[in-house]
Order: structure tokens, then C-alpha cells, then sequence
């Protein structure tokens, strides 16, 4: 008969104590992810113009959604790379395939985030122009 393991309760304390690992991650690709940064950089920037264009509050949540689905995608992309990196030591065909994979679906998250702002930013930054 197996042994039934009782679970602690979803404590507020313990779900805080999940923090420092989301925090070290972030940390971490930060320091070390130009990648992540750049995707930062252009999601920093799409806020200052979504602020300055006065989008609405449906174009903020697109604008939202694809920032995390792009920094998702990147975050594991970065995961995906480390670990790859760690169990194919030499370069063969799996590991390149992987890698591949993983940086294809970065890229597809930036075609829809180009995409998202294009179809947001370019429509009113033409009007903007028309009033000058």
C-alpha cells in the first residue's frame, strides 16, 4: 500500500519563498543576455510611445501580452541553450536542431510583437504626421 504524503497548505509565505529563484533568473539573464535586454529595450521603448500615442487600454494588454511572450520565449530559448550546452558537450546534429528550434521560436514571438506594433503604432503615428 503506498503512503499517502500529506501537503502543506498554500500558505502565503511559501509561495513568497518561490521569489528568489524568479528574481535569480532574471538576474541572471539581465547581466548576461544581450538578448534579453535588447528584447527589453524595444518593450521599454513601445511603452514610452504606447504613453505619447495615448493607446487604449486593449492596446496596452497586446502591447503586454506579446512583451511576455517575447521575454518567455527568450527565457527559455536562454534555457534551452544552457541545457543543451551541458548534456551535448561536442557539436552534432541534435544539438544544433534543438538550438535552432528554440531561436526559431524567439523569432516567430518578434515577427508578432512587430506585427502587434505595427498594426497599433503606425496607423496613429501617420495621423500624428498629417497634423504637422
Amino acid at each position: 500500500m503506498k503512503e499517502r504524503v500529506l501537503l502543506k497548505q498554500n500558505r502565503p509565505v511559501n509561495h513568497l519563498r518561490k521569489l528568489g529563484p524568479v528574481s535569480a533568473g532574471l538576474g541572471v539573464n539581465l547581466a548576461e543576455s544581450p538578448s534579453f535586454r535588447l528584447h527589453l529595450g524595444a518593450d521599454v521603448l513601445a511603452i514610452i510611445l504606447g504613453r505619447w500615442l495615448r493607446i487604449s487600454k486593449g492596446e496596452w494588454l497586446a502591447i503586454f501580452n506579446v512583451a511576455v511572450l517575447k521575454a518567455t520565449a527568450e527565457l527559455l530559448n536562454t534555457s534551452i541553450e544552457e541545457l543543451t550546452n551541458e548534456l551535448w558537450q561536442e557539436r552534432d546534429g541534435r544539438a544544433k536542431r534543438i538550438k535552432d528550434s528554440a531561436a526559431a521560436a524567439v523569432f516567430a514571438t518578434v515577427i508578432g510583437s512587430f506585427a502587434t506594433w505595427g498594426l497599433i503604432f503606425i496607423p496613429r503615428l501617420l495621423r500624428w504626421r498629417g497634423r504637422l
